[in-house]
């Protein structure tokens, strides 16, 4: 598929690797494509609403609190809108929406014509390296859910050809127990020691 990954930082930079070696078509969206480049050279880089404009399937790989910006000017009827993000303070504390309200479903109601899945938002970039991912015991789970039954599809199928193990809880009301799941991930991963290479599995 013709994937775009807006962010360029460490999460969509990993993430879009492991798409790309699974056949998938990666284009990076950003603010500023010129001093992105000069960064990390090799990676195709446009400008947001370009990036969108080439894709099937829109990767929000950006801090939380600016989720809006890259969605603001594209059209995006019948594009599936991944929401990778977590909102959260400088402190990496959560931000906590009016009326307990997740990420994915205030994205879902401010773009109509976009066809939102959250997922991969329990997942550490540090994981989403083929070699991490394969010395695990089990596939790492990422949560996804939406209100659009084709678009779970082709998320959870592209969770599966990066060797996630992709688990569909519901529809986009279930984004909150998503975003709160990150929430623990992360006291785990900071307060609790364990680091970030580990993730969430379930058998």
């Amino acid at each position: 598929m013709n994937i775009a990954i807006c962010g360029a930082g460490p999460f969509g930079r990993n993430l879009g690797a492991l798409l790309s070696l699974a056949g998938h078509q990666i284009v990076f969206g950003v603010r500023s494509p010129p001093a992105t480049s000069a960064e990390h050279p090799g990676i195709d880089v446009f400008h947001f609403a370009e990036s969108i404009a080439r894709s099937e399937v829109i990767v929000l790989a950006v801090p939380g609190v600016v989720a809006e910006v890259p969605l603001s000017a594209s059209p995006l009827a019948g594009k599936i809108v991944i929401d990778c993000t977590n909102l959260l303070n400088a402190d990496w504390t959560p931000v906590i929406l009016e009326g307990g309200q997740s990420n994915a479903e205030r994205l879902q109601a401010d773009f109509p014509a976009a066809r939102v899945v959250k997922g991969f938002n329990t997942v550490f970039a540090d994981m989403l390296q083929r070699e991490v991912l394969e010395a695990k015991p089990v596939p790492a789970a990422t949560f996804l859910c939406g209100e659009d039954a084709s678009a779970l599809s082709v998320v959870a199928g592209l969770a599966a050809d990066i060797g996630l193990n992709p688990i569909t809880v519901g529809g986009l009301s279930a984004a909150r127990y998503c975003e709160a799941l990150a929430h623990l991930h992360i006291q785990i991963a900071t307060n609790g020691g364990r680091g970030t290479q580990g993730g969430f599995a379930y058998v």
